[in-house]
């Protein structure tokens, strides 16, 4: 009778150790997250998923951080006999610069199931030292965050759970809005000027309706939109209109100070306020 024995896995049975990431940025290097080294006869690894195959592999370890929370392992993957360790989970995440948020919510995060009678903590430190308490997990910038349930009742702390590391993108203070709609339906731009010798429903280009959501079309490849041109004078008013016939929302250009400006009000008084910042007025 012949017998065998499984050969040991050289990747261990000990999960990677994770410390903090030095992140300052979406650009996260997962390597630097992990501490001490790989059992010998293995090597560090990161995955994609849970269950880690070749198909899961990471081809770089550093990733992006972007607004939708997501999930890396590392493990220690043993070639020789093609097995791993057991993997440590990190999640990474960024802030949502479409709306506009500088921050992350970290209780907005998936998380399991708060114990009864426990609260969830966020702490810096995956020992929840003193003094590492996050103050309002509602709002973090860059760093590592490790979650624990305390009992207040018991004073104990629950073992540490997977760390979010948090990457913050710099965003883009301009705003983008579609076209007008019409019962969710994007309105044709029905009035247009070119100088490509193309208009109207019988021209191939459909042109301008296939512009949606203007009131005015132009075109042109060698020629620029000009609007009404008109000194400005010491007291910040266009030269020749009546300040009785200002409207909210008119535009010139002001030939003194060099910009595009619109009659509005900016919150503290109507006036004449060059337009040099992207933004949505609501």
């Amino acid at each position: 009778m012949v017998s065998s024995t499984p050969c040991p896995c050289s990747a261990g049975t000990v999960t990677p150790v994770l410390t903090n990431s030095t992140a300052t940025s979406q650009a996260v290097d997962l390597a630097g997250m992990v501490t001490g080294t790989a059992p010998a006869g293995s090597v560090l690894q990161w995955h994609n998923s849970a269950t880690p195959s070749d198909a899961t592999l990471l081809s770089s370890t550093t990733v992006s951080a972007t607004s939708t929370p997501t999930n890396y392992w590392a493990f220690y993957y043993d070639s020789t006999n093609k097995c791993y360790s057991p993997g440590a989970k990190v999640t990474v995440v960024s802030n949502n610069c479409t709306t506009n948020t500088t921050t992350v919510d970290l209780t907005a995060l998936p998380h399991s199931t708060v114990p009864a009678n426990t609260q969830l903590l966020w702490y810096t430190t995956a020992a929840h030292d003193t003094g590492t308490e996050v103050t309002n997990p509602t709002a973090v910038g860059n760093g590592t965050y490790w979650p624990v349930f305390y009992s207040t009742a018991s004073n104990c702390f629950s073992p540490v759970g997977n760390p979010v590391v948090v990457g913050i993108a710099t965003c883009n203070a301009a705003c983008y809005k579609s076209g007008a709609t019409t019962g969710g339906a994007t309105l044709d731009g029905k009035v247009g000027i070119s100088a490509l010798s193309r208009a109207g429903a019988d021209n191939p280009d459909q042109w301008p309706m296939l512009r949606k959501g203007a009131w005015l079309v132009l075109e042109a490849k060698t020629k620029g939109f000009v609007p009404n041109r008109t000194a400005f004078d010491a007291s910040n008013n266009p030269v020749g209109i009546a300040p009785a016939n200002f409207v909210e929302g008119m535009m010139v250009y002001d030939t003194t100070n060099k910009c595009l400006k619109i009659y509005t009000n900016n919150g503290t008084a109507w006036g004449w306020y060059c337009m040099t910042t992207q933004a949505c007025p609501d």
